[in-house]
């Protein structure tokens, strides 16, 4: 009577674990799709930043050969104010190079805005960057453990027919 008693009191336990597990390998895609999705959405926003510093250095890299091209059509107007006989090519040469200096005014003060976003999405990156690095150990820990929930349920769910197999 005793080993009845204790046998069903063992079954007992590893039916209660069985439960247990059964509920948590139940839970498992939902927990996964909550780390994936907060994993998904921290990737998202590194992208991000890494898409507007990537952008603001293009569109630097833009404007300086913006700026260039101005300042040889600048140098190229004062060529020809140098070479201007009639008053018409004068006033032209300095009206040309004056709108030549005010764009390379322009892209310059541009090229400044790049700069302090291209600054910004760094920082930004670079704060982060302990943020995603603990995401990212998270997501990996995360998964490994949904496949040992899965076997340790597996194996207890094992051990359970073994005790009822004892009981017959």
């Amino acid at each position: 009577m005793k080993a009845e008693l204790a046998q069903l009191i063992a079954l007992q336990n590893a039916d209660t674990n069985i439960r247990r597990l059964q509920a948590e390998i139940e839970s498992i895609p939902k927990r996964r799709a909550e780390i994936e999705r907060e994993f998904d959405q921290r990737a998202f926003e590194i992208r991000a930043f890494e898409e507007l510093r990537d952008n603001a250095r293009n569109e630097r890299a833009r404007l300086e050969t913006e700026i260039f091209e101005q300042k040889q059509r600048a140098e190229r107007a004062d060529r020809n104010l140098m070479a201007a006989k009639k008053p018409d090519e004068y006033t032209a040469a300095i009206r040309e190079a004056d709108a030549a200096r005010k764009q390379i005014s322009a892209f310059e003060t541009q090229v400044l805005e790049q700069m302090e976003i291209a600054d910004k999405a760094e920082k930004d990156l670079t704060e982060r960057a302990p943020e995603v690095e603990k995401a990212r150990r998270r997501h990996e820990s995360a998964f490994p453990g949904f496949r040992r929930t899965s076997a340790d349920a597996t194996a207890a769910n094992h051990d359970g027919d073994r005790g009822t197999g004892a009981l017959d």
